[in-house]
């Protein structure tokens, strides 16, 4: 009996001291299913659309791409002058529900798309669904995480790559069915029957002090919520504002620009590309999910180059963009394709968590809140922008060629300004002094005001 009695005891105070999976991987994993449901399916689906309506309608290339750039302009606007507010109004939660219902709102608007004005429609009501859920997404995941945020924001992000690996071959089997309205309509039921329900029933927005622990490495919560250099952040008597006219903030709003336009050109004319070379349809489906299927691999890896190195690991990160998109005036021999898609794929992939972790690295958790969405802002402009110059320049020339050169020197011009921020925070000091000069910090995220009737499930 008591050899009996030992062990159960035994087992049972092995049971109570075996570590509990941190939330916050909860967290990530409610951040993965929410953009893979809802900005996988719409990045996978769009570059479909643009062969569709110019041979229904006639329009030209450029008319055609521009839905990305309304689309991109407006999540640009959302995040600059709407989001900011809108978060600090009304909290995360809402704003992540409103980016679910606006996106799955988008997607069915394309059903009504008769013209060029009903077609841009859809694309603005996307593009703001699209800025919130991209934002809300960074920041929820990002609030639980410190020591690994890049690593787990990429995690979370990853769930773009596995749409792209699944969504490509639903959206032609879609099109190849019911029609291009109905294939970009059908694939919001993604979003109305499982990304909310499950965002709704699991995400918990605002960790305590006590939540994160896991994640700062014994340092108290106030120290995790500070500026990694205090210098970038508004000293005492000035507003967040004084933030935005330094030097430092506009070098790296200028390198997300031009990175993010140069990404996203390439992005949304790849299967135009690929198919200016020759190459058949499902070929190029097969081509964007292989980009897809390593863009998981960057993600993760980038986190954790970003965790590591920081700015200087993202201006590398840049290079491998531009040698990516090198690749594409290759793209006629097999070999190189294979190359272009593996590579195209890992450099996307790892630029997704950049602004985020530039935001949480550079200005800290406290002022998180209010830099990231400008630094998203400025990076859908450019990512609006890319494509549409890239389009122009293509209807002018009638090839990609001096396209992608363009594209080529300006990944290595972001890289050359990331480079440089690397270089002025090594000079910044971190000392004690420079840490107190700073207002004071929250020890947890502040919430928004909530109904009684409001409450929160996990």
């Amino acid at each position: 009996m008591n050899t009996l009695r030992d062990l159960a005891l035994s087992k049972a105070r092995h049971a109570a001291v075996r570590p509990k999976l941190y939330r916050g991987w909860v967290m990530a994993a409610v951040g993965f299913a929410s953009v893979a449901l809802v900005f996988g399916t719409t990045a996978a689906a769009l570059p479909f659309v643009y062969g569709a309506v110019v041979a229904e309608f006639g329009w030209s290339l450029t008319e055609a791409t521009l839905l990305f750039t309304v689309k991109n302009v407006a999540s640009s606007g959302a995040a600059l002058l709407l989001l900011g507010p809108l978060l600090t109004r009304f909290g995360l939660r809402r704003l992540m529900v409103t980016a679910f219902v606006a996106t799955g709102v988008g997607m069915s608007a394309f059903l009504i798309v008769d013209s060029l004005p009903t077609y841009y429609l859809a694309g603005a009501i996307l593009g703001f669904g699209g800025a919130a859920a991209t934002i809300g997404t960074n920041l929820f995941v990002s609030r639980w995480f410190y020591r690994n945020q890049g690593f787990a924001v990429g995690v979370a992000l990853t769930g773009t790559s596995v749409g792209g690996i699944v969504f490509p071959h639903v959206t032609v089997t879609l099109i190849d069915a019911i029609g291009w309205r109905g294939a970009i309509a059908g694939l919001s039921f993604f979003i109305w029957a499982v990304a909310l329900p499950l965002y709704l029933w699991k995400a918990e927005e605002e960790p305590g002090s006590n939540e994160i622990e896991p994640e700062l490495d014994g340092q108290p919560a106030e120290h995790a919520l500070l500026p990694t250099c205090p210098a970038l952040s508004p000293k005492v008597g000035e507003g967040i504002g004084a933030i935005y006219g330094t030097k430092t903030f506009w070098t790296i709003a200028f390198a997300l620009l031009f990175v993010a336009a140069a990404d996203s050109a390439v992005f949304q004319h790849t299967p135009l590309i690929l198919g200016a070379a020759g190459i058949e349809a499902e070929l190029v489906a097969f081509s964007l999910s292989t980009m897809f299927a390593f863009g998981i691999v960057g993600k993760i890896a980038a986190g954790r180059v970003f965790d590591a190195w920081s700015v200087s690991g993202m201006a590398l990160w840049n290079v491998l963009l531009a040698v990516s998109i090198a690749l594409a005036l290759l793209v006629g021999e097999v070999t190189a394709l294979v190359a272009f898609a593996a590579v195209r794929g890992l450099a996307h992939g790892g630029l997704i968590p950049k602004p985020a972790v530039l935001a949480k690295h550079c200005y800290g958790a406290a002022l998180m809140s209010p830099v990231l969405p400008v630094l998203m802002g400025v990076w859908l402009l450019g990512a609006g922008i890319g494509p549409v110059v890239l389009a122009a320049l293509v209807d002018a020339t009638g090839q990609y060629r001096e396209g992608i050169v363009l594209l080529v020197a300006l990944a290595l011009l972001a890289a050359a300004l990331l480079h440089r921020i690397h270089r002025e925070r090594a000079r910044m000091p971190a000392s004690p002094e420079a840490v107190s000069s700073r207002p004071p910090v929250p020890t947890a995220y502040p919430r928004a005001p909530r109904s009684p009737a409001e409450g929160r499930t996990s």
